[in-house]
């Protein structure tokens, strides 16, 4: 099958030639920039890893600013410098593109736009191939386009597909050949990822709150303060101060919970025979704060049930490494990168095994998958890689 536009012209009686675009100024406060292009209007864009590609990125261009544009005027990139999709037009996006250095996105227009300029390209495509539907005026030398995986599927042409197909296309695919375009230097194509978690795609604070808060300290994300990782109860008050979700598997003051109810966005209590009481449990549904009963010990879980019978327990299901379809890919060539940021004592930790093994996070530092059950129980806010 030839070009969408091909056929198009066919149909038409006419001939397709190169169109005239014309751009509205737009004030950008940057020198060098990067624009991208995430839009999920439709879930077939619906990209998980643009926060992670961008994220990456930075570290090579660090002389560079990022600036979401596109048509989704709710979609929002945390790792962004700057979103312009909600307060320009069309004309004005055009602007924008013609003056960035790099352009990375789905299959739209935007895309389309920054071929017609000469602007290096990276596109993603997932519902139409890319054969057929890439800028055919693009410099094949400053275009790239990336097709997500049919495995066995035929194309579906049709918006209601599942983001599977487009999230099948590797983090590092997008990475090596942006830094390709852009003539850098980089390690990505000794990069080969293994998986990537579902929760991965979202940043996660964690706190154990085993050390004083400073006062000033602002958090621009819900932070989860797991009690359960510590009998410590010191520096309780000054952590239940900030907006939070608790992770508990033993009291807490009932006094402090209702003195900072409305810092308490959810709980997650970790259930056992001995541990609460029903009155305590009760506090947490007459505040109204969404709360989940769980319990991971499947010995005790049927008396835990019958003794709260009025309260839904939840089994708290821990990954095993053997359970995973992964695992036998798993080697001393195996790292992976962390959604979370885990704090306790005041410094900084990738996950809960790496606490165990007093594994501080160092930005840059490669991060060696830790074979214990506790970094399996958290695989699903990982993103495991091989780099050889």
């Amino acid at each position: 099958m030839s070009f969408f536009i091909e056929r198009y012209a066919t149909n038409l009686g006419v001939k397709p030639t190169m169109p005239y675009i014309s751009d509205h100024f737009y004030p950008i406060e940057y020198d060098k920039y990067i624009t991208i292009d995430a839009s999920s209007i439709s879930s077939v864009n619906n990209y998980n890893n643009w926060n992670f590609v961008i994220t990456q990125l930075k570290q090579f261009l660090p002389d560079h600013k990022f600036i979401q544009v596109g048509l989704d005027k709710s979609l929002i990139l945390d790792a962004c410098d700057k979103k312009i999709s909600n307060s320009c037009t069309l004309k004005n996006t055009f602007y924008v593109i013609r003056n960035s250095s790099l352009h990375i996105g789905i299959d739209c227009i935007c895309s389309h736009i920054s071929s017609y300029y000469g602007i290096p390209t990276v596109a993603v495509y997932s519902k139409y191939p890319s054969s057929h539907t890439k800028p055919i005026y693009a410099d094949q030398n400053k275009f790239v386009s990336l097709d997500g995986k049919l495995e066995g599927k035929k194309y579906t042409f049709s918006d209601d597909e599942s983001s599977d197909r487009i999230n099948s296309i590797k983090p590092e695919k997008i990475i090596s050949n942006c830094l390709d375009l852009l003539n850098i230097k980089h390690p990505y194509k000794k990069y080969k990822t293994i998986n990537i978690g579902k929760l991965f795609p979202s940043n996660v604070i964690e706190i154990v709150p085993n050390f004083d808060v400073a006062e000033d300290k602002v958090f621009e994300k819900i932070v989860n303060l797991r009690f359960d990782y510590t009998k410590e109860r010191k520096y309780a008050e000054s952590w239940l101060q900030k907006k939070c979700n608790l992770l508990i598997n033993s009291p807490i003051d009932v006094d402090l919970i209702l003195k900072y109810k409305d810092n308490i966005k959810g709980a997650t209590i970790f259930m056992d025979l001995d541990s609460f009481s029903e009155e305590y449990l009760n506090i947490f549904k007459q505040l109204n704060i969404l709360t989940r009963l769980t319990c991971s010990d499947n010995k005790i879980i049927s008396d835990v049930r019958l003794k709260f019978f009025d309260h839904t327990i939840n089994e708290y299901k821990i990954t095993d490494k053997k359970d995973l379809d992964f695992y036998k890919d798993i080697c001393n060539n195996s790292f992976y990168y962390s959604n979370k940021m885990l704090m306790s004592k005041g410094k900084q930790y990738s996950s809960k095994a790496a606490l165990e093994n007093n594994i501080e996070y160092k930005e840059g530092d490669f991060q060696r998958v830790i074979d214990t059950d506790s970094f399996w129980e958290e695989v699903e806010h990982f993103n495991i890689y091989q780099y050889a």
